[in-house]
């Protein structure tokens, strides 16, 4: 069966301080027949991004998971085909695995993207099996923007996904949001987020839901995750705050009111991205303070089932590898080559957080201007 594969990227860039402004469309490529990972090379040809491309997910049932993923999102396949040999090894497996993969996301942006992966033939758990939002350890969630949120909310209600609470107005940075988390297959999380004000003109156009323009890992240390990104990985601090909840306690969370009311649990908050100008999207940590519970992180890596990682773009590897290095952050092994369709060729390697979250490093050598 023959699939025609049509990626047309759009530069628009999100309107943050510091980004440029950019407006226009253009169709990168297109490629016939069925495609796999080396086939696929240099579908996007604009020069890489620097930060979170994208998150990648592992799930049971690829064909089930990923129609779900495209209804309830209105998002598209920019790539489907197999997962290259040589990318499992710097995930830990071994080359003989077989993985099938989708890499899906908002036709009007070619940053915060989804990378769907199913692996064959290898015992499995589930990353934060059964956890609770204030449960560290791994990635929380995918965050995601909304125009309506009581609609998005219960289409997802519909197709099985559930709420930890129903949809809570709250403060943050003084701009009024309505969020609202929901559970899917396999734990993968949606953080659904609502602009309380409706400005939705600094985001690129999209129907359900936005790209990815940021993700949150639930972290038992805060100052430590703090230092981790600000100092040893020298990531730029975009922002930090604590949600300010209703009067009556209602939060997205499913905290007691009552710890929320008397202020026993104060939700710490704070978002990194690669470099001030990166284009890429952002990363946040989360703690609750005064809250002890299950810790996730042994559970985060490959093959486990739910948010497995990160892909971080750099714009050269091994000259950042160094860098961190000196700070004593290691990579689990050497970069090695790797072939990351959609995107071409490149270099990868993985570090990890103190609370267990995976972060694959890639470079495309030349694609950096």
């Amino acid at each position: 069966m023959q699939k025609l594969t049509l990626l047309c990227s759009f530069k628009i860039y999100v309107a943050h301080a510091n980004r440029r402004h950019c407006l226009g469309a253009v169709v990168a490529a297109f490629l016939f027949g069925l495609m796999s990972s080396a086939q696929a090379q240099n579908i996007m040809t604009e020069p890489a991004k620097r930060g979170m491309q994208e998150i990648v997910i592992s799930v049971r049932d690829f064909d089930a998971s990923l129609k779900n993923l495209l209804d309830i999102s209105g998002w598209t396949v920019r790539f489907e085909g197999d997962v290259d040999p040589a990318l499992l090894e710097v995930w830990g497996l071994s080359s003989k695995t077989r993985a099938r993969q989708a890499v899906i996301g908002n036709p009007s942006h070619d940053i915060g993207l989804l990378r769907v992966v199913a692996f064959s033939g290898v015992p499995q758990v589930e990353i934060r099996s059964s956890a609770r939002p204030f449960d560290t350890g791994g990635m929380f969630n995918i965050d995601v923007l909304v125009h309506d949120m009581d609609a998005v909310f219960a289409r997802m209600q519909e197709r099985g996904y559930q709420g930890y609470a129903d949809p809570s107005r709250y403060i943050f940075m003084n701009k009024p949001f309505i969020g609202a988390i929901l559970r899917g297959q396999d734990g993968i999380l949606f953080n659904l987020l609502a602009r309380g004000d409706g400005n939705y003109d600094n985001v690129p156009p999209f129907t359900l839901m936005s790209h990815i323009p940021n993700s949150t890992q639930m972290v038992s240390d805060w100052d430590r995750s703090k230092h981790f990104f600000e100092e040893q990985l020298g990531w730029h601090f975009k922002w930090g705050g604590s949600p300010a909840w209703q009067p009556d306690g209602a939060n997205n969370f499913s905290l007691p009111n009552s710890l929320v009311m008397e202020g026993r649990s104060n939700g710490l908050a704070a978002s990194f991205a690669f470099d001030k100008d990166a284009d890429g999207a952002t990363l946040e940590i989360f703690n609750f303070e005064g809250i002890r519970s299950i810790d996730y992180s042994t559970r985060a890596k490959p093959p486990n089932l739910g948010l497995l990682m990160y892909t971080i773009m750099v714009p050269d590897l091994p000259a950042y590898l160094a860098k961190i290095s000196a700070k004593g952050v290691i990579p689990l092994a050497p970069p090695r080559d790797i072939a990351l369709a959609p995107y071409g060729k490149g270099r990868a390697a993985v570090i990890v957080s103190p609370d267990g979250v995976w972060m694959m490093l890639v470079d495309r050598p030349g694609a950096h201007k």
